[in-house]
């Protein structure tokens, strides 16, 4: 696609918002992680130079936010703690 067309995905993702964002709600089971998908969806769209061919605008934007949220979702799992680190910090603390 060219700019033109990041400009209609750009568009494409602020005026069909709340749509996509029931659709992410259903499939994520958070309206919480849906929204903070979609920003993030937004920012990797605003920050392209171009994108490939897009057949469905509107698929190609709710694939950018599942794939924000899978991100989104790793980082949370990589930042616990097990029991064991936990008590490692703790015996540390008592030092």
């Amino acid at each position: 696609m060219t700019e033109t067309s990041l400009a209609v995905i750009r568009r494409l993702l602020v005026e069909r918002y709340d749509e996509l964002k029931r659709r992410l709600t259903r499939r994520l089971g958070s309206s919480e992680l849906a929204g903070e998908a979609l920003h993030d969806a937004w920012l990797r769209i605003a920050q392209a130079d171009s994108v490939g061919v897009v057949g469905n605008p509107g698929n190609y934007v709710f694939g950018v936010a599942m794939n924000a949220a899978r991100d989104r979702l790793r980082n949370a799992d990589s930042r616990i703690l097990s029991a064991a680190e936990v008590d490692g910090l703790l015996e540390i603390a008592d030092g």
